[in-house]
Order: structure tokens, then sequence, then C-alpha cells
């Protein structure tokens, strides 16, 4: 089942969202096809994939929060464009949640890629693991490490 809220604006065929986007579904798709893309200085949830067509800019106001499920899916964007970070990235996982050492989840695609999330949280998995964030020119990947 896939849902997804929206408090925000469009404004030029951007989506301006200055409140909360919410993906609850693990194996939901969710599109925005948009020319200007999506602007985030809200909250963006997910634990659905979000296909956004068009750059994807997230403002020093913005929080990502990735959710990962029982099943080890997790949630993720997909922008068919330019992705501006900075703000806050935040992970939830569910209790239990027991990634292998080296083990990466993709988080974002993207065409190029312009700055980083300027605050993490919730990347310390507890038992001795964290996740670590890092970037190519293409994803946004969380690998797990000892440590």
């Amino acid at each position: 089942m896939k849902t997804l809220f929206f408090a925000g604006n469009l404004f030029g065929r951007l989506l301006n969202n200055a409140g909360l986007i919410s993906d609850t579904g693990p194996t939901s798709q969710a599109n925005i096809d948009l020319s200007s893309g999506v602007s985030n200085s809200g909250t963006l949830d997910l634990q659905g994939i979000l296909n956004v067509t068009g750059p994807y800019t997230q403002t020093a106001d913005g929080t990502l929060t990735i959710v990962f499920g029982t099943s080890g899916t997790n949630g993720e964007v997909k922008v068919n464009g330019q992705a501006s970070l900075d703000g806050t990235l935040n992970v939830n996982t569910p209790k239990g949640f027991s990634p292998t050492d080296g083990q990466t989840f993709t988080i974002l695609t993207f065409s190029s890629v312009v700055g980083d999330f300027s605050t993490f949280s919730g990347l310390n998995l507890g038992h001795g693991q964290t996740l670590t964030p890092s970037e190519n020119s293409t994803t946004y990947t969380l690998t797990v490490t000892a440590s």
C-alpha cells in the first residue's frame, strides 16, 4: 500500500515542500514529474522510492529521512537531474536491524550532485556498527562499517 502525504506549494511547476512528504510503503514508488523539480525545506520521509523528474534541491532547513524496513528495504530518492544537497540526513532503522559489515544501501541516485548534507543523525546502529555516507558522480550510499 502506498501512502504519500504532502504539505507544501506548487509554484511554476516546482514542488516547494515546506511541510511533510511521507511515503510509508516499503515497496511503493511515487512519481513527481515537474520541469522545475522539487525543493525541500521541510521533511521528506521515505520508506519507499520517490522518483523525481527534474532537479532535487534540499535547503539548509530541509530534512531527508530514510526509513529502513524490517525486510532490508530502504527509502530512496531517484532524481532524473541534479541533486543539490544541504540540511539534514536522518536515518531510521527498525529494532533488531543487523546488516553485515560492508553492506551498502543506495539512498539517492542523480545525474550530478552539488554539496552534501550538513547534519547527520541515526548513523550509529549500535552493536559496534555505523552507517558511513558517501557519494560519487551518480549515487549517494550508506555503507555499514565497524565503529
